[in-house]
């Protein structure tokens, strides 16, 4: 997290998040926070915020000592901060697991899986317990919550979770 003082700059006050591809930028995603709320900055109206997000793997390690001066460099780089933008607060945290990671054999595994939970009246849903990214925004996990309740109650089909392809075309 980057606190910075001064009003959020035009160009940037609408802005969610933006997604930065390029291997001189270390994270993958920034977010203008303090666009959520304004309490997300300790002086409202005089500060701003963003937030990056970094991956990291056996083949990208990441170096916590120094990332959070990383994520300033590399926002300087993008243009996101301006030499006039004054850093007042960083906030670092890492996450040991934060996605579920999709991989080849991730469909056959769930179809094993999946079946043997549900016998046991286990229903693993959600970002985190259906691991299918696919579908696994806010409104596609708590539909996958409404549509097992349905499903329990009243044998309706579980679409988001069954099947994201046709979810995701409407």
């Amino acid at each position: 997290g980057v606190g910075v003082d001064g009003p959020t700059p035009d160009a940037l006050s609408t802005k969610c998040w933006m997604y930065f591809p390029e291997d001189e930028i270390p994270f993958y995603r920034a977010t203008v926070f303090s666009n959520y709320s304004q309490w997300n900055v300790s002086q409202p109206g005089q500060q701003w915020s963003l937030m990056c997000e970094v991956s990291e793997s056996i083949h990208r390690p990441v170096d916590a000592d120094s990332i959070a001066q990383a994520c300033v460099t590399g926002l300087r780089r993008s243009g996101l901060l301006q030499a006039d933008h004054e850093v007042c607060s960083l906030w670092h945290r890492r996450l040991p697991k934060g996605y579920p990671t999709p991989f080849l054999d991730r469909d056959a595994t769930l179809d094993a899986v999946e079946p043997a939970l549900r016998e046991r009246g286990i229903y693993t849903r959600g970002r985190f317990g259906g691991w299918k990214y696919e579908v696994s925004n806010q409104d596609h996990s708590l539909m996958q919550g409404v549509e097992c309740i349905d499903h329990l109650l009243e044998g309706t089909p579980e679409l988001t979770w069954f099947d994201p392809v046709t979810v995701n075309r409407r």
